[in-house]
């Protein structure tokens, strides 16, 4: 048994480095002195003979071997018998050629310059980047730019990390040179949250995704720029669990609305996240939707049958206008244009699924319970409508259901072996966003015939999502079983 130290694959040296390898000899039982050993590369042939000393070590060395990538073989023989062969790889490379001028973080990725490079046996520039604590060997190639005055170059899903790095190399005449200087970017997606959010919604107006983080006894919400990767404002929630929350204009501005589970909701300020008001309601809430005409729904847990557990508030005076409904708390979804709501049980076993027509004019509340067929599926924890009330999309196995009085299914998204997470719409309704819970990737689906069509890379692995405009906003685990997220943005739609 022996090895080449050092024992790592994908060894990277510099042309004017002095090289000594060394080969450590042993059986199960001792070392091995007084061993031959042969050194050979593929490139340059046989480097030389040496032999084991007291310590079962051979070395060679100062060797000089030609520029490019070596597979070097060290062979151990006694009387012309082959003992052992051991293998390790050598990128043994020319200085380094060019410099990373600036590495700048946005949306669309990050945007890299560097000098050219003028040598007559220039052939491509090699892009490779690793992240955190790793080492350029452990990186990975981005790209590769074949015009020697192409001196840009887009990475358009960096990593989900705290610090992800970057060196260009040359490849000149058949061989790498030694990579440039690395450059180092913090957080090129925006801060890393480190919790799973339980709820994300959108403003309409502004490019903030407010993220909730339901974790008991202090829930906390996050409010991001996501055309600019920051975080705006954030704050513990210290009275208690929070449920799902929704942003909308009730009157007085678009402001984000709380639900609580200790009592009633609170309403928030939408660029500071200070409380504006808190309406106690006598029960904990499950849920709180903004209807298109401005009213307030709350999803209330009574935990007694004979309370209607469905209230509607006008925001100005908190005055209840009607209440309905035959559930324990929900989750309710306004369906646009229609000034009606879907609601998902959350406290009885089976879900149940229940349509709730508003009457603004005779402030009355009309509760449906909907009938939900075997092949069908619904789950509040992963619940949404299309922007254009035509349908809603459920459960990880991606049921829909039409966003009306019927409820009817419509059908179930092909997913094969793969569970959703969460759900995002096209403007128009027409493309449905599903993230998958095992892949950096959302499959696509058209509406109404739910045929799959192309999907979308991310940078990570999508946990919450919703479409803003052009972008699919998600907020992604870097890597499967990650109890943390990050802002994973991407261009789907438009220029």
């Amino acid at each position: 048994v022996f090895i080449i130290d050092p024992p790592q694959e994908e060894v990277w040296t510099a042309v004017n480095d002095t090289l000594t390898f060394t080969a450590s000899v042993s059986d199960a039982v001792q070392v091995l002195p007084d061993r031959t050993v042969r050194w050979r590369s593929d490139r340059d042939g046989d480097l030389g003979t040496t032999r084991t000393d007291s310590a079962g070590q051979a070395r060679l060395g100062p060797v000089l071997l030609g520029p490019g990538v070596h597979r070097l073989t060290a062979t151990v023989v006694r009387d012309l018998q082959v003992l052992a062969v051991d293998l390790a790889t050598i990128h043994h490379v020319l200085p380094a050629r060019v410099r990373i001028l600036a590495a700048e973080a946005s949306r669309d990725g990050v945007a890299l310059r560097f000098t050219a490079n003028r040598e007559d046996r220039f052939q491509f520039y090699d892009v490779r980047r690793w992240v955190d604590d790793q080492s350029f060997d452990q990186g990975e190639r981005v790209l590769q730019i074949f015009a020697r005055e192409d001196t840009t170059a887009i990475d358009p899903l960096p990593p989900l990390a705290q610090t992800v790095h970057y060196a260009v190399s040359v490849v000149d005449d058949g061989a790498l040179t030694a990579p440039s200087p690395p450059w180092s970017l913090h957080e090129p997606n925006g801060p890393i949250l480190p919790f799973l959010p339980w709820d994300v919604a959108a403003h309409p107006d502004l490019p903030l995704v407010y993220v909730l983080d339901r974790a008991s006894p202090t829930s906390h919400l996050v409010a991001m720029n996501h055309e600019d990767l920051t975080v705006v404002a954030s704050r513990d929630l210290e009275h208690g669990a929070c449920q799902y929350l929704d942003v909308g204009d009730g009157g007085q501005g678009v402001e984000v609305y709380l639900s609580r589970a200790d009592d009633g909701i609170s309403v928030l300020d939408p660029l500071t996240l200070a409380e504006r008001a808190h309406v106690t309601m006598g029960y904990g809430a499950g849920s709180v939707a903004i209807g298109t005409d401005g009213t307030v729904f709350v999803s209330l847990g009574t935990n007694d049958f004979s309370v209607s557990p469905v209230r509607a508030y006008a925001r100005a005076g908190w005055d209840l206008l009607a209440e309905g409904g035959h559930h324990d708390w929900g989750r309710l979804e306004p369906i646009p244009g229609t000034g009606g709501l879907l609601e998902v049980s959350m406290g009885s076993s089976p879900s149940a699924l229940a349509h709730h027509a508003w009457d603004a004019a005779g402030q009355t509340l009309t509760w449906t319970y909907l009938d939900v067929p075997d092949g069908a599926w619904i789950a509040h924890k992963v619940f949404r409508i299309d922007p254009t009330g035509t349908y809603a999309v459920t459960h990880h196995w991606g049921s829909v259901f039409a966003a009306d009085a019927t409820g009817a299914h419509l059908g179930n998204l092909p997913r094969g072996a793969s569970q959703f997470t969460d759900y995002a719409f096209s403007p128009d309704g027409a493309i449905i966003h599903a993230g998958v819970s095992d892949a950096r990737h959302a499959r696509a689906f058209t509406f109404p015939d739910l045929a799959p069509t192309t999907g979308v890379s991310l940078r990570g692995i999508p946990w919450k999502m919703v479409r803003v405009g052009h972008w699919l906003v998600a907020l992604s685990r870097p890597e499967p079983g990650a109890e943390r997220v990050g802002l994973d943005v991407v261009r789907v739609a438009g220029p």
